[in-house]
């Protein structure tokens, strides 16, 4: 019986859009150092480099990672969308949700 790790499908490559956010910030390594310290998450649960290359080349990227991204593409100087990192998200639709939202119902940092 093979087990379930050997009939998982792999992409070929990576969608061209997370390539280019990868290796904009210094490849899967730094990427992951990067989204760790970019999220508050040093030391809980830190995004390791096997999280990037799980994204990259098995699963898809979740909107939060693609939000985190593209703020770090931005700050480097680089522009990667949230919408060329998760293409299957409906970003219309939640940006519609997030404009009729009362600034008294949005959370403070």
């Amino acid at each position: 019986m093979k087990n379930k790790r050997s009939q998982q499908k792999y992409r070929d490559s990576a969608p061209e859009s997370l390539e280019k956010a990868v290796n904009l910030l210094g490849g899967q390594n730094a990427t992951a150092a990067k989204l760790t310290a970019h999220l508050g998450r040093d030391g809980s649960t830190p995004v390791r480099q096997s999280h990037v290359w799980s994204w990259m080349y098995r699963s898809r990227l979740s909107p939060e990672m693609a939000i985190a991204l593209e703020q770090l593409c931005a700050e480097a100087g680089h522009r990667v969308t949230r919408d060329e990192l998760c293409p299957d998200f409906p970003w219309d639709a939640a940006r519609k949700r997030a404009t009729r939202i009362p600034a008294s119902q949005t959370v403070q940092p």
